[in-house]
């Protein structure tokens, strides 16, 4: 059910991938300049591939020996999927465009206002605590909270954005590390931060599906889907969430 609740979110954020290419288009932009877009589209192809291969893999153990068997197909999609990891660009490389872009947008964030800038990232830091505590929700629908969990998944982006920005700076700044170096020692703290960027991304697309859909009966389905997705990330994640290092 996990992975079911994962492609339900996935279908939702290639949906506002799509808008996002449509207005584009109609706009007259050249795609080449779109910078979302081409972060949001690199995210998920990283994602949605690895999440593939997963639930391939999952559906293999747990039909035993028949999973080997060709009338169940699994093997043959396994062999038709495993190229789309590397397909356009290792999923690797595709994240490090998004962390790229993230820490882009953050030091604009700081340019020319450094105490500004401090002020700012100091407030946040408090904010994304309280609102993951246990002041923030009823300890009796934590379960059931749509909101928390969002809160959660934003609170994982924020920290791994904050601490990554500050594990380069110290390399680069004190240990004189050139920017190459310090960047691929901290490879995977980039493709945590990436991987939160767009599980958050997949899950605020998901809210909104579910708050704009019309029947009540499919909205209430789609719901506990919604959950079932925010609970995993959260569970997945909760080094990050709960303000462990990597």
């Amino acid at each position: 059910m996990p992975h079911l609740a994962t492609t339900l979110a996935l279908v939702f954020a290639c949906r506002y991938a799509g808008g996002l290419l449509d207005e584009d288009i109609f706009q007259g932009k050249e795609l080449v300049d779109s910078r979302l877009l081409q972060v949001l589209v690199a995210g998920l192809q990283a994602y949605s591939t690895w999440e593939n291969i997963r639930c391939l893999q999952d559906c293999r153990e747990g039909t035993g020996g028949m999973g080997y068997m060709m009338e169940n197909r699994i093997s043959s999609l396994k062999c038709d999927t495993d190229v789309f990891v590397t397909f356009e660009g290792d999923n690797v490389v595709m994240l490090q465009v998004v962390a790229r872009e993230l820490l882009a947008q953050h030091a604009k964030q700081w340019e020319g206002r450094l105490l500004v800038g401090l002020l700012r990232s100091w407030a946040e830091s408090g904010g994304d605590k309280l609102r993951t505590s246990f002041l923030a929700f009823n300890t009796d629908t934590i379960s059931s909270n749509l909101t928390f969990l969002l809160k959660a998944v934003n609170f994982r982006e924020r920290v791994l954005q904050r601490s990554l920005v500050a594990r380069i700076y110290y390399k680069v700044v004190t240990k004189k590390e050139d920017f190459f170096s310090a960047w691929n020692s901290c490879l995977h703290h980039v493709t945590s931060l990436a991987l939160a960027h767009i599980h958050r991304v997949t899950f605020e697309q998901f809210f909104l599906a579910v708050r704009c859909c019309p029947d009540g009966d499919d909205r209430a389905l789609l719901m506990k889907f919604c959950l079932l997705y925010g609970t995993k990330l959260v569970f997945e994640g909760k080094p990050g969430i709960w303000n462990i290092n990597i």
